[in-house]
C-alpha cells in the first residue's frame, strides 16, 4: 500500500470536492431565484455593464494593491483584503446601477460596441 504524500491528497480531494461545491452554489442560488426572485435584483444592472465592472474592478484594485498603488499587497488579511474587494465591487455595482438609470448600457460595453460596429444602441438617455 502506498502512502501518498499530504499535498497530493490534498490536491486530490480539492479537485473532486470542488465541483460538487460549485454545484451546490448554483442550486442554492437557483432555489433563491425561485423563491425570493426580488433577492437576486440587485445584480441586474452590474450584470449588464460586466465588462465595465470587471475592468474597473481591475484598476481600482491594482491601484489598492500594487506596489505602483498603495501597496497594500501582503499586509492585509485574507478578510480584509476580501472585504475591500468586496467593497470595490459594491461601489462599482451602485455605480452602474446609477448609469443604467441614464443610459442603455455601460460605457465600455457601448465601445466595445463602437470598435465591433455592431448594430449599435445610442448611448444617449435611455
Amino acid at each position: 500500500m502506498a502512502i501518498w504524500p499530504v499535498q497530493q491528497v490534498s490536491i486530490a480531494f480539492l479537485l473532486t470536492l470542488a465541483p460538487i461545491l460549485s454545484a451546490g452554489y448554483i442550486g442554492a442560488l437557483a432555489l433563491l431565484a425561485l423563491r425570493h426572485p426580488r433577492a437576486l435584483a440587485p445584480f441586474g444592472p452590474p450584470g449588464q455593464a460586466s465588462l465595465t465592472i470587471y475592468i474597473g474592478e481591475s484598476v481600482l484594485l491594482c491601484v489598492i494593491f500594487c506596489g505602483w498603488g498603495f501597496g497594500l499587497f501582503g499586509t492585509l488579511g485574507a478578510a480584509a483584503a476580501t472585504g475591500i474587494a468586496i467593497g470595490v465591487w459594491a461601489v462599482l455595482a451602485i455605480a452602474m446601477t446609477l448609469w443604467l438609470r441614464r443610459f442603455s448600457q455601460g460605457p465600455l460595453e457601448w465601445l466595445v460596441g463602437r470598435w465591433t460596429k455592431r448594430p449599435l444602441r445610442s448611448l444617449t438617455p435611455s
